[in-house]
């Protein structure tokens, strides 16, 4: 038996309302030239984690081992603050939160297509840490720190191109990632913006 969900969304599902903008005197055109009216929370509403910009090194198994280039500020703040060229491990992402996913006997058939030399936005949740040390000196606590790193889970992946896609409709520039993924309020107002008026809207009498 399978199941279809979208990532992130399981057991919940949001809908995605599109509209479009008609002039005083016309019609609108075709629905999907309108913006959404707001954010899907598959995107919006699973922020626990840190965005991180990545190199993949490699995938093997259901493992992804990539390096960090860039941590992005967020408020959900991590125990450990993950350093540009340090290595990050965890389990493969689903793929992008808001594509749909299908559950076969138990098992989850992801939509992650990644491979080595890939540069990827990833929502990034390292593994236990001891808390009483997250505010010290690494050197103070690196095994645990290092193991935490290395031991971690991947929420989502997107591939980092001049749009970054998040699947079904939600697009984004890359220069809007820190504001858009710093918490679940920033991300909703970045999708909530008022219809734009269409460019195939024609004209009545």
């Amino acid at each position: 038996m399978s199941y279809r969900f979208v990532a992130g969304l399981l057991p919940w599902l949001a809908p995605w309302l599109v509209a479009c903008e008609a002039s005083e005197s016309g019609q609108t055109g075709s629905a999907d030239c309108g913006l959404p009216q707001e954010a899907p929370y598959c995107l919006c509403g699973r922020l626990l984690g840190v965005p991180l910009r990545v190199q993949v090194v490699s995938v093997q198994a259901n493992r992804l081992r990539a390096t960090v280039d860039e941590q992005y500020s967020h408020a959900y703040q991590p125990a450990l603050t993950l350093d540009p060229g340090e290595t990050v491990v965890g389990t493969l992402p689903f793929g992008r939160p808001c594509d749909e996913i299908i559950i076969e006997d138990d098992v989850v058939q992801t939509s992650f297509n990644g491979v080595a030399g890939d540069e990827l936005l990833v929502l990034y949740s390292p593994g236990e840490v001891d808390r009483a040390c997250a505010g010290d000196e690494p050197s103070s606590c690196g095994p645990a720190r290092e193991a935490a790193r290395l031991d971690g889970s991947f929420e989502w992946a997107v591939h980092f191109d001049a749009k970054l896609d998040f699947g079904d409709g939600a697009i984004l520039a890359p220069e809007s990632i820190e504001t858009v993924l710093h918490d679940a309020e920033s991300c909703y107002q970045a999708f909530s913006a008022a219809p734009p008026r269409c460019d195939d809207t024609l004209g009545g009498p």
